[in-house]
């Protein structure tokens, strides 16, 4: 869901002229006219693209967590998946546009297992106006669907992508911890 969330806030022309965020949706947005220029591309720099919005996302999250970086193993677990998913993610956009023997064999076994959004359904994405089939995980699309016939307003997708970037990683570890005690008091009852 987030993949389609973040989807939607690089695709939106406005925020091309946004601090920080702004390289970033131009150059999603040039994707569309140049949709090979990720397979152009040696896949290390294409995970490069991410390092500067990882390094200060990490950054706040450090300070968010600063009571659960040593403690929590739950923290770890969260903070790793979060950084492997955003790789995961552009290793799934490559994929999407690679074709032929670009393609891996494990990115096709992915794709066919629902893991990654197939090449043919991402390159659904790329036909103007660029309004459908907005996540890297295929079976997401119609939850971002239902999202953009409540709302269109770049304002709010925004704060979505913002809240959720920012403090996603906050709340999980919060609801697992309540969880843990909870099944932890239940359990000595």
């Amino acid at each position: 869901i987030y993949s389609g969330i973040l989807h939607v806030v690089l695709d939106h022309p406005s925020n091309i002229a946004l601090p920080v965020l702004g390289q970033a949706c131009f150059e999603f947005q040039w994707h569309h006219s140049i949709p090979d220029d990720l397979v152009r591309k040696d896949f290390v720099d294409v995970c490069g693209d991410l390092n500067v919005v990882i390094g200060i996302i990490s950054t706040i999250n450090l300070f968010l967590l600063r009571d659960f970086v040593f403690t929590s193993s739950v923290a770890h677990v969260l903070c790793g998946s979060k950084i492997f998913m955003a790789y995961f993610g552009q290793f799934s956009h490559r994929s999407a546009h690679s074709v032929g023997t670009r393609l891996s064999a494990p990115a096709k076994w992915l794709q066919k297992m629902g893991f990654m959004i197939s090449t043919k359904d991402h390159m659904d994405h790329h036909k103007p106006p660029y309004e459908e089939d907005y996540c890297l995980i295929g079976v997401c699309n119609p939850i971002i669907d239902a999202m953009r016939k409540v709302t269109h307003s770049n304002t709010a997708w925004l704060s979505i992508f913002l809240v959720w970037s920012i403090f996603d990683l906050y709340a999980y570890i919060h609801l697992i911890e309540m969880a843990v005690t909870y099944a932890s008091s239940s359990v000595a009852v």
